[in-house]
């Protein structure tokens, strides 16, 4: 003899059994209160279900349900004792944590501004940004297109230079200025 059993989820079929008894039980015990007012107290309904409460994690299983807001909740670590402000700004205010005063602070031979030794002046690589973009956009009027670059080495002369033989076969540049100190000749 074998059996059937059909396990459907409790609660959408439960609720319309749950507002029929509800609204029986109001009629019978508050007859004065009107449809649209509720007693001063109501019944309340626990159900547990398995989406509330976290599962333990499995590698075998993957589920491709969401997790839920109560997963976090129920296993967020919180702190024993409130630190003291004692505690707080010592650990705030340690030494280590401190901005370090910077020794390696020297004066750019260039320009005059401050600047660590070892990297290159911002004020100096401005400069230098602002003049290759230039450059850049005579090579655009040169070329006539942004697929008409040559494969040969490009040249950049400034008033008063003169192709050497070296630059025999390569694409000169010229601009109408003189060159800056600080963009030094290859």
């Amino acid at each position: 003899m074998a059996a059937l059993l059909l396990v459907f989820p409790p609660l959408p079929r439960l609720r319309g059994l749950l507002q029929r008894c509800w609204g029986r039980l109001e009629r019978g015990l508050f007859p004065g209160f009107s449809g649209n007012q509720s007693p001063p107290w109501g019944p309340a309904l626990a159900v547990q279900a398995p989406a509330f409460f976290p599962e333990p994690v499995s590698d075998t299983q993957e589920s491709a349900e969401a997790p839920s807001l109560l997963d976090s909740i129920f296993w967020m670590a919180a702190p024993k004792k409130r630190r003291t402000i004692e505690v707080n700004r010592c650990r705030r205010r340690h030494p280590n944590k401190l901005i370090k005063v910077k020794r390696n602070i020297d004066i750019c031979p260039e320009c005059g501004n401050l600047k660590q030794k070892h990297v290159l002046c911002g004020y100096c690589y401005a400069k230098v940004k602002a003049e290759t973009r230039l450059i850049r956009q005579e090579m655009r009027k040169k070329e006539g297109g942004p697929f008409n670059a040559p494969t040969v080495e490009t040249v950049v002369l400034y008033d008063g230079e003169k192709p050497t033989e070296k630059d025999q076969g390569k694409r000169i540049i010229e601009r109408a200025r003189k060159r800056p100190s600080w963009f030094v000749q290859n």
